[in-house]
């Protein structure tokens, strides 16, 4: 969880005019509670790229959605002073939407993807795995006789001159085949 936060902290610092407007000083809550917001996202996302199935996603809070509560918790507060009573909680509350909103179409896009991949694998057909595995077999043959062909050009090749002249074979023969 600390490579999140210091991954979220270092991104923001280098680009401090994305800050939204309700958003105060480094020492604020209203940062702390933007960069909780950040770390929960970027976790977030992290177990959205690795899971493709609906049923990942039956724990919404734990997986794709961002409570306030569990920004609060993060930050020690009170979960109505971070959603209610303060000032920025209005600004606060629809920036954790918008956040809300965006992981939600990312988590279905992975399943989408999922959904693909998995077509795609179920695209293969008894008569299209037979086909394919008759195709393979005559590749398989045609290799196999392509290399007996060589190895017996090669044996020839290896033999003296005298001995392919004591079985009547021309020594032009076996270097045609070769090539």
């Amino acid at each position: 969880m600390e490579h999140f936060r210091k991954k979220a902290k270092e991104n923001l610092l280098k680009e401090k005019q994305k800050l939204p407007d309700w958003v105060k000083d480094e020492n604020h809550i209203t940062f702390k509670a933007f960069m909780a917001t950040e770390e929960e996202k970027e976790s977030r996302l992290q177990y959205i790229s690795k899971h493709f199935l609906k049923k990942d996603y039956k724990n919404k809070l734990d997986t794709y959605k961002i409570a306030i509560k569990c920004i609060a918790d993060k930050l020690s507060i009170d979960d109505t002073t971070l959603g209610q009573s303060s000032s920025y909680s209005e600004d606060f509350v629809k920036h954790l939407k918008d956040i809300n909103e965006d992981l939600e179409k990312a988590k279905n896009k992975s399943i989408e993807k999922g959904k693909l991949d998995k077509s795609e694998k179920k695209s293969y057909t008894n008569a299209a795995l037979k086909k394919e595995i008759s195709k393979l077999k005559q590749q398989l043959i045609q290799q196999e006789k392509s290399d007996v062909e060589k190895q017996v050009n090669r044996a020839f090749d290896m033999l003296s001159k005298e001995t392919k002249e004591a079985l009547t074979i021309p020594s032009k023969i076996s270097g045609e085949k070769l090539n």
